[in-house]
């Protein structure tokens, strides 16, 4: 019995694999691929770009809106673990420096401490899977019911009111004056801040000593690195390297995600709409008069 023919091994610059119907799929595959490259290449600069402006404007005033609204997801995850954890949670005020502090009792509280930054790299996790997979006007609008919710919540002090009621009229009033494109371009700031927002945060307090700054029922509201240290007993360096590896890890691997998931969906829209993006698509389909094949396969 003779041996099962195997499919002869053929590189994209040879005549078989460009034209045998054996590498059908192989052909498909690798156009998809190369068409998408500049998209992804194109996608991720972007996205690098925007995280380094992030960086760069954060101590200005210039993005408190995003800067603040990013804090309240922070206090907001707070809450949810306070009612997890069986806890009470009397109210959340906003300081117009970037702080924010949750008012409550009961509860398991390193649970809620630690969520705080947790919260807020999933929440950053969330907003690019929505911002890849959904429309931006579908997106503004699940952000717009999140941020909804906070006033049930009880806000403490003058700030917190202004900021919330400014918030949410803004992001109702976005619905219908903003276009897609600026949408998500709001978003994706949005998300890059949630996910850096750890990391921001726990270097003002280690290296910038900015924590403490809060008052609340003239009370001083410690910062949660340095009540985490209380509550576990490490030191705060430590656990601020944590989130911060934390913080850049999860903003790396979500911007290359992206970056992947959208180049792939903008090629196959423009193939649906018989479009390719890149002449790669075709040339790999054309038939190749000027080179006609040496030898035949199968």
């Amino acid at each position: 019995m003779s041996a099962a023919r195997k499919k002869p091994a053929a590189t994209p610059q040879d005549w078989a694999y460009r034209h045998h119907p054996a590498f059908e799929e192989d052909r498909k595959r690798d156009a998809l691929r190369q068409a998408e490259e500049p998209l992804w290449r194109r996608s991720r600069l972007t996205q690098f770009a925007l995280f380094a402006v992030v960086l760069i404007l954060w101590p200005l005033p210039i993005i408190n809106p995003i800067k603040l609204l990013v804090v309240l997801c922070h206090e907001l995850s707070h809450v949810a673990a306070a009612y997890l954890t069986g806890g009470v949670v009397f109210g959340i005020a906003i300081d117009p420096g970037g702080a924010g502090a949750t008012l409550g009792m009961g509860g398991n509280e390193l649970f809620i401490v630690s969520m705080g930054y947790v919260g807020n790299l999933l929440i950053g996790l969330l907003l690019y899977v929505l911002i890849a997979a959904w429309e931006p006007g579908e997106v503004w609008f699940v952000l717009c019911l999140f941020c909804g919710v906070s006033p049930t919540l009880g806000w403490f002090n003058d700030f917190t009111n202004f900021f919330g009621a400014g918030t949410l009229i803004v992001m109702i009033l976005g619905t219908f004056l903003l276009r897609p494109e600026w949408k998500k371009f709001i978003l994706r700031w949005t998300a890059i801040s949630c996910c850096l927002y750890p990391v921001i945060d726990v270097l003002s307090e280690v290296l910038w000593r900015q924590a403490n700054r809060l008052q609340v029922s003239n009370r001083t509201v410690a910062s949660d690195v340095a009540r985490l240290a209380q509550l576990t007993g490490l030191s705060a360096p430590l656990i601020a390297a944590v989130w911060i590896l934390a913080g850049l890890g999860a903003v790396l691997f979500m911007i290359n995600w992206s970056a992947r998931y959208e180049a792939r969906g903008e090629v196959r829209r423009s193939l649906l709409r018989r479009q390719p993006p890149q002449d790669y698509v075709r040339a790999l389909y054309a038939s190749d008069r000027n080179n006609p094949p040496r030898y035949r396969v199968g």
